[in-house]
């Protein structure tokens, strides 16, 4: 989606501020510290954060940006680096700025990419995952229903593509979990803010296509596209992958909007009555913990954005609603309510039983 151009636009700020905070010896011990967490902490699953977003984004200080690495293992235990995948350069500096573990989704959306850059591919791979070690998890592809949808007749190379790189991943590096993501709610055919009308049908059946090349299964996960409060989302809103899915499926994006107002160029959300708020937020990770202590067999669940990617209350034409306030965090970095309730959650995970 958007969201992989975004980070691509943003690289130039990435590179220019977070390599000013990594001491040699941090990195350095990286591994180490990784190959040595206690095995007497036993839980079902991880939470993480996705995206970089420290406070003031797209504009940091110095500062802001060191707190934002120093106080990520407060929210996370695993890391997502979401971006194209010719940014080398932005993997290297988000990746060598934590110590946790890190799931990697790749940008591989274009039907030419698939069948004349698969090569050029694997060589990405390679100086990444020979680089940092650290990264556990790798997509290719992201939201990968909706590119079927854009891509009809050119799929079939996609899936070409993924065979090829399924075989050299489990060859060349076999710890890391390989994997793609699918748009949860396009896929159920219920994702009414993102979606044309005739794109708005189910594509589950796309699931058994692709799991025999993967080793987990990735999801985007954001109801507030289709339900208006985390009150209308139903019973079997993700505990239904039990019925389509064999493998362990994981998130690597999931949030609720805070903003209820909107400027006149978005005038038709206030109309058609969609006003998210905290308490909304608040509600829909109380819900996530309870669906997830549902799922079979879940590795981890990424909300997308710690901070807010700007200030939504000041109400601008340039603002993205469905994407402004999903941090749990405001943009100035001072915490929502559901920052209390994340770490928390994560906390509790994270007790020797």
């Amino acid at each position: 989606m958007k969201r992989l151009i975004f980070w691509s636009l943003i690289a130039l700020t990435i590179l220019v501020v977070v390599g000013l905070f990594k001491n040699k010896s941090e990195l350095e011990n990286r591994d180490s510290t990784l190959n040595n967490q206690s095995t007497d902490v036993i839980q079902p699953y991880l939470l993480g954060v996705s995206g970089y977003v420290p406070p003031h984004f797209p504009t940091p200080s110095p500062t802001e940006t060191f707190n934002y690495w120093q106080e990520l293992d407060e929210y996370a235990q695993i890391y997502g680096i979401h971006v194209d995948w010719k940014s080398i350069d932005t993997i290297d500096a988000l990746a060598s700025q934590t110590s946790l573990p890190v799931e990697l989704v790749l940008g591989f959306q274009r039907p030419e990419e698939w069948v004349s850059e698969i090569d050029a591919l694997k060589v990405n791979i390679a100086q990444i995952l020979n680089k940092h070690k650290h990264i556990k998890y790798l997509a290719i592809g992201n939201e990968i229903n909706l590119l079927k949808t854009k891509y009809p007749n050119e799929f079939q190379y996609f899936i070409f593509m993924l065979k090829d790189i399924s075989l050299y991943i489990k060859k060349t590096y076999p710890d890391v979990k390989f994997f793609v993501t699918f748009h949860y709610d396009s896929l159920r055919g219920k994702a009414f803010l993102m979606s044309k009308a005739s794109d708005n049908k189910a594509q589950m059946d796309l699931i058994d296509k692709i799991e025999p090349y993967v080793d987990v299964i990735g999801f985007t996960v954001f109801p507030f596209m289709e339900y208006k409060t985390p009150d209308d989302i139903p019973e079997g809103y993700l505990t239904e992958l039990s019925k389509y899915i064999s493998k362990p499926i994981v998130i690597t994006e999931t949030a609720w909007p805070t903003q209820s107002k909107f400027s006149a160029k978005n005038k038709a959300l206030s109309d058609a009555g969609y006003a998210w708020n905290e308490s909304q937020q608040v509600g829909y990770y109380e819900l996530l913990r309870e669906k997830a202590g549902m799922l079979r067999d879940i590795e981890f669940i990424n909300t997308i954005y710690l901070n807010d990617l700007r200030n939504y209350k000041q109400i601008s034409a340039k603002e993205q609603p469905l994407f402004d306030s999903l941090g749990i965090r405001y943009n100035d970095g001072s915490e929502k309510p559901a920052s209390e309730k994340w770490k928390n959650w994560l906390n509790e995970l994270s007790v020797t039983p």
